[in-house]
């Protein structure tokens, strides 16, 4: 019998692959997207074989998509990411990233679905504090913890939360540092950036998907393995020094302006590394090849 799992999120990088390596150990799976949500590159990387569920905010279909899926666990990737503090982001924010995700939680419950695999950032923990979030967006995933633990305590909901540093891959279409690096090679154009003494933990797209698996598994097995995780990357590097090996191991220049921007208001100079480690993970593709086999080049 296979399992059943239900993602969140699915049309965005990181939920395209995880839905692949679900596929791959041999679960069933059922996707939650927006009208407005492009599913082609999710369709493409599974061969179709995820079924797709479109979710209607107005209509409010939510429940009747867990009544069809009926899932074993849910992996809640869906999220509004932004480091600005605007206005205008306030409400879709806020309703993405707490109020969707409780109505997940309910539409659970209503189907008996106890398992949950949550997605939280390492942005909550600024300057290494154990709860200081670096922007709005941070704050309202630490919200969205809170109230899981209000469910976890009234109706015993086994829950994993993740919280993710930055990740790459070779098939990234996402608008990210790395990303802009590769295009910044491959166009010859410059890049203006910081002075780029940041520290980064990088994981390749494979082994950010292993902690997904390993949690989804943990819970299927009921190992008692519940509550905040990271998974954190052996490697811990400045911008600067990353740009430097991306250079020494491709053999190319980086067209790059060091000190043309400013850092953000409350930048995150040094990533989160005093929380536990997802039992039973580890990094399994050293920084080196994933540098290779994001930008192309040969050994």
């Amino acid at each position: 019998m296979k399992y059943v799992a239900l993602v969140t999120g699915a049309s965005g990088y990181t939920g395209m692959h995880l839905c692949k390596a679900l596929l791959e150990n041999g679960w069933m799976v059922h996707a939650v997207v927006r009208e407005s949500s492009d599913t082609e590159r999710l369709r493409k990387l599974t061969s179709d074989r995820v079924v797709i569920h479109v979710y209607d905010d107005v209509a409010d279909n939510l429940l009747d998509i867990f009544r069809i899926s009926c899932p074993d666990v849910v992996y809640h990737l869906a999220a509004m990411v932004s480091s600005a503090n605007d206005y205008d982001v306030i409400q879709p924010m806020l309703s993405s990233n707490i109020i969707f995700g409780t109505k997940v939680i309910e539409a659970m419950l209503q189907v008996g679905c106890k398992k949950l695999v949550n997605t939280s950032t390492s942005w909550v923990h600024y300057d290494q504090s154990q709860y200081s979030p670096v922007c709005l967006y941070a704050a309202s995933k630490m919200a969205f913890v809170d109230i899981i633990k209000f469910y976890q305590d009234a109706y015993g909901l086994e829950v994993i939360t993740l919280e993710l540093c930055d990740s790459f891959g070779g098939d990234d279409h996402r608008k990210k540092l790395l990303n802009l690096i590769r295009d910044s090679v491959r166009s010859g154009k410059k890049l203006a950036t910081t002075q780029g003494m940041q520290k980064i933990s990088l994981l390749y797209i494979d082994d950010l998907i292993d902690g997904f698996i390993v949690s989804g598994n943990h819970l299927m097995e009921n190992n008692n393995v519940y509550g905040c995780y990271i998974l954190p990357a052996k490697e811990i590097m400045t911008l600067r020094e990353l740009v430097d090996r991306i250079e020494n191991i491709c053999k190319v220049k980086v067209n790059i302006s060091w000190g043309k921007l400013p850092y953000r208001p409350r930048e995150v100079m040094s990533p989160w590394d005093k929380g536990m480690v997802l039992p039973g993970w580890r990094q399994n593709i050293s920084l080196d090849d994933g540098i290779r086999m994001f930008m192309g080049c040969k050994q």
